[in-house]
């Protein structure tokens, strides 16, 4: 598993190889060896703040090959380099992209702001993790208000 540092796990309880399983059986290559979601904006074929990653050689091989190009093309340790050198492996050919599972985007992290997204996009409560994406400096202040409202249980309905 590669979890970011922005992510709050919402639902632990949740299994990730049950959340994955349907669409490894059903809509990903059967050489997919990390399933990551699909990104909720237009610019990335995915966002990598949760990966869950097959123990397989092929993975091994695949995290080396991803790790080499984007030491190739200057990206690491820059903003998102490990998710913009995915990106560039998962664009290079029909062959590197059958390694990745693309899932819906809320299926392992759903994103967390106040901007930018269709609500359909958003964290909601029984999601399995949460992507505090999109935090500048001011809406830093305000994490301990989100962590808050992600560990509360939902509101009863009001019936």
């Amino acid at each position: 598993m590669w979890i970011d540092d922005d992510i709050f796990i919402s639902s632990p309880e949740r299994a990730i190889a049950a959340l994955i399983a349907p669409y490894f059986a059903r809509r990903c290559d059967p050489r997919a060896v990390v399933a990551v979601a699909e990104d909720a904006v237009s610019y990335t074929p995915f966002n990598a703040g949760v990966l869950a990653v097959r123990s397989a050689p092929a993975a091994a091989t695949l995290l080396r090959r991803v790790y080499e190009l984007g030491a190739r093309q200057g990206l690491a340790w820059k903003r998102d380099w490990e998710q913009s050198a995915m990106a560039l492996d998962y664009n290079s050919s029909a062959e590197a992209r059958a390694a990745y599972c693309v899932v819906p985007p809320t299926v392992l992290q759903s994103l967390f702001r106040d901007y930018g997204l269709h609500p359909s996009q958003l964290w909601r409560p029984g999601h399995f993790a949460a992507h505090l994406t999109g935090l500048d400096e001011t809406k830093r202040r305000h994490f301990a208000r989100c962590a808050a409202e992600l560990s509360s249980p939902p509101p009863a309905p009001p019936f």
